[in-house]
């Protein structure tokens, strides 16, 4: 038997729901940014003639918004990728470990065709 132990449990990954967790990042992603591109639209006509210490309120507190918004983008768009990078870590990590099972298992295969063809090599008479 081959002196060393391969990791023989199965890395746990839902794939699955590691893919509908970063579409659903991409998703909520898509519609801040959405979002975000309908704050000047939606005030349009209501502060062309707007002036005055309210105005400038509403300014600051859309420019807020609107950072906020681009801020949640970023992170869900950044979480989307760190889901798929550890779910795509996982994967090669289980199949770095399956490999580690075949060579342990043609390794502990090749001790014992060796014993055998030793127990069978005829010995002095």
């Amino acid at each position: 038997m081959p002196d060393w132990q391969p990791e023989w449990a199965d890395v746990e990954l839902d794939r699955v729901a590691a893919s509908a967790a970063a579409t659903a990042c991409d998703a909520a992603a898509d519609r801040a940014r959405v979002a975000a591109n309908a704050l000047p639209a939606g005030a349009g006509p209501a502060v062309e003639d707007w002036n005055g210490g309210a105005r400038r309120d509403f300014d600051d507190a859309t420019a807020r918004i609107d950072g906020d918004l681009a801020t949640t983008a970023a992170a869900l768009d950044a979480l989307a990728d760190a889901i798929r990078d550890a779910a795509a870590a996982a994967g090669a990590e289980q199949q770095r470990r399956e490999d580690e099972r075949d060579r342990w298992r043609a390794e502990r295969a090749a001790e014992e065709d060796a014993r055998r063809a030793e127990l069978l090599r005829p010995g002095p008479l």
